[in-house]
């Protein structure tokens, strides 16, 4: 079972997290050691082997040990190759990449590994970013860190075989007695992504940023009352976090630290380049997904002390400068040509989903809408699928893609996911339906034009049992409501969601307010975010506090959530809804009617007529 905790009642699929199934085996140009020598560019994925093993060697990696000096009872984990080919996101080579993997599989929590979580950036928060960045002209800059997880030190130690085409000195035999003893935390290690975020955030603490409250991937450096802007960085030295870090001194005896066998320079000169950063460097905004930041500030200055810090430090970052951000986890950052705001687009990803579902646009008609009436339903005892291509990749890549740059298809694409263990034919016509209006529309997106008199709003709609109207009368799913809602900020969407209710609600009301407890549990952490950030960035509001305004087309929805008191009709409303109640008497939250033809949030609800989506859709994104 898929995601069983996000299951409904009945079995079928609630929310499904947008790159489970995102990966297609046939088209996705990912190969294992055995399929890459069968390809044509085989020699230049080889190229690419030598030069990971050399980079891996060339940073003292790992060292080669006998076999018999491996601790009693402890295992050998295997190594794995891993082999693509990158491309931009307009779909052009970028690069032959091999990738060389420990077997995480292998491993024994308990014994060589512990903790496993990492977090990344909410896209709520790059896109909130980028708009107000935007507004108040910052210069941006993206950096990609080079073999990322390898810069982390491994907390506890790790035995793993030889890589096939490994060279080691001697014959076979030789070869056998030995295997390499990891000193960083290589790819596909449990524990490496944890380690990497862990050392990655120790750095950007030492540098004087703040975590934020709100998402933990976003860090804040103010320039203003800092309170490690003036202390003293004589004594400091940077601890990796490892098992063996003892103090030492070098050949000029100065202080040191001896690694896993490797003897870390001096310190001292390392944090000049932290010094000088933080005593003349204004705010300073960084955000991590992984190895990918995005760094914004007032000056480029700023940004390149920051960068110099992370090369320079005691760390030794390595990393690539990617530059201005015209691209960022697949998804195209254009700027308008007025200057007057910016597009997100994902034409290759779209291309790569009408090739995974065989549509050839030379014989394609187009579909002004990605989903009809009436809704899908089980149909357990309709007819059987006629293709052969991968329901569940075709509804992955149709989730990230609806999650990054086309709201439009959110509902559509919702309600296709909700099938991804049993998938009929009806089930397949929408997908293609889907892919059809995609191969339309395939260079369109999401326009961000912000308007700086506009602060933070919020669009809430349900759709009532939408399901009992299909003539499916006989399963629970078909009385479920859907829950649409798009939080914006300065008239841009930076939230959207459209989601089953996980309860069986009895009005229209009860519905509608559900819909608003559910955008309510995003709309309060934001706001945290909005906060941390207004301390040094003009981020727009008329009070002190933070506000929001929510547009609900149901009188006795904002009716019920204005009131303290319970009624006959609403006491049964289960206590978890009620947590936003409190925000609205002190106006945190003011909620205003909105015409049911002007709330944006009905396109995430339920299948609209061509007239009516194509006017949300401008609404929403922006033509």
């Amino acid at each position: 079972q898929c995601n069983v905790i996000n299951a409904n009642f009945d079995g079928s699929l609630n929310e499904i997290h947008h790159m489970v199934l995102a990966s297609g085996k046939a088209n996705n140009e990912n190969y294992t050691f055995r399929e890459m020598l069968k390809e044509d560019d085989a020699s230049d994925f080889i190229k690419a082997m030598v030069k990971e093993t050399q980079d891996h060697e060339s940073r003292e990696h790992w060292e080669i040990v006998k076999r018999s000096s491996i601790p009693p009872g402890v295992k050998t984990i295997q190594a794995i190759w891993s082999f693509k080919r990158k491309r931009f996101p307009d779909g052009s080579l970028n690069k032959h990449k091999a990738r060389l993997c420990a077997h995480g599989g292998m491993q024994q929590w308990g014994v060589n590994y512990w903790e496993t979580y990492a977090p990344v950036v909410n896209w709520i928060s790059v896109r909130f970013l980028l708009i107000l960045s935007k507004i108040v002209g910052l210069e941006s800059r993206a950096i990609d860190f080079v073999l990322a997880f390898p810069q982390a030190e491994l907390d506890v130690p790790v035995y793993m075989e030889l890589p096939i085409g490994m060279e080691v000195k001697g014959d076979a035999e030789e070869r056998r007695t030995k295997v390499l003893r990891l000193k960083k935390s290589l790819y596909g290690l449990k524990q490496a992504s944890a380690n990497w975020h862990d050392m990655l955030k120790r750095g950007l603490e030492l540098r004087g940023f703040q975590e934020s409250i709100a998402d933990p991937c976003v860090f804040i450096f103010k320039d203003q009352d800092n309170p490690t802007k003036h202390r003293s960085l004589k004594d400091e030295t940077f601890k990796p976090n490892s098992l063996e870090g003892k103090k030492t001194q070098d050949s000029e005896g100065n202080s040191a630290y001896v690694i896993n066998g490797t003897t870390i320079p001096p310190i001292k000169a390392s944090f000049d380049s932290i010094r000088d950063f933080k005593e003349s460097t204004s705010a300073i905004i960084v955000l991590v997904y992984v190895d990918d930041c995005i760094i914004l500030s007032r000056d480029q200055q700023s940004i390149q002390k920051f960068t110099d810090s992370l090369q320079h430090g005691p760390e030794k970052f390595v990393f690539t400068d990617e530059g201005s951000i015209d691209k960022y986890l697949g998804v195209n950052i254009e700027q308008l040509s007025d200057e007057s705001g910016f597009k997100m687009t994902q034409p290759h990803l779209i291309q790569r989903i009408l090739e995974a579902a065989n549509i050839d646009l030379s014989t394609t008609n187009s579909r002004p809408t990605p989903a009809v009436n009436p809704l899908l339903t089980r149909d357990e005892k309709g007819p059987e699928r006629k293709h052969d291509w991968k329901y569940r990749t075709l509804t992955g890549m149709l989730g990230y893609l609806q999650l990054t740059s086309r709201p439009d298809c959110s509902m559509a694409t919702h309600q296709c996911a909700r099938f991804n263990s049993n998938p009929k034919l009806s089930h397949e016509r929408a997908v293609k339906r889907i892919c059809k209006y995609l191969a339309g529309t395939m260079n369109e997106g999401i326009i961000f034009c912000p308007d700086p008199s506009k602060g933070l709003e919020c669009h809430v709609d349900a759709d009532f049992a939408g399901g009992w109207s299909s003539g499916d009368h006989i399963n629970p799913e078909a009385v479920l409501s859907r829950t649409g809602f798009v939080i914006s900020y300065a008239g841009c969407p930076v939230f959207w969601c459209s989601k089953l209710q996980s309860e069986i609600t009895l009005s229209t009301t009860e519905s509608e307010y559900v819909a608003l407890s559910m955008a309510m549990r995003e709309v309060l952490p934001f706001m945290n975010l909005m906060t941390e950030i207004s301390d040094f960035l003009p981020v727009k509001s008329d009070k002190p506090k933070f506000y929001c305004t929510v547009w609900e087309d149901n009188r006795s929805c904002i009716k019920v959530a204005e009131s303290p008191k319970f009624t006959p009709r609403t006491k049964h409303i289960a206590l978890k809804y009620h947590h936003f109640r409190q925000y609205v008497p002190d106006g945190t939250l003011v909620i205003k009617p909105i015409d049911t033809l002007e709330q944006t949030a009905d396109i995430l609800t339920k299948p609209l007529d061509s007239t009516k989506f194509k006017y949300l859709r401008m609404k929403l994104c922006g033509w």
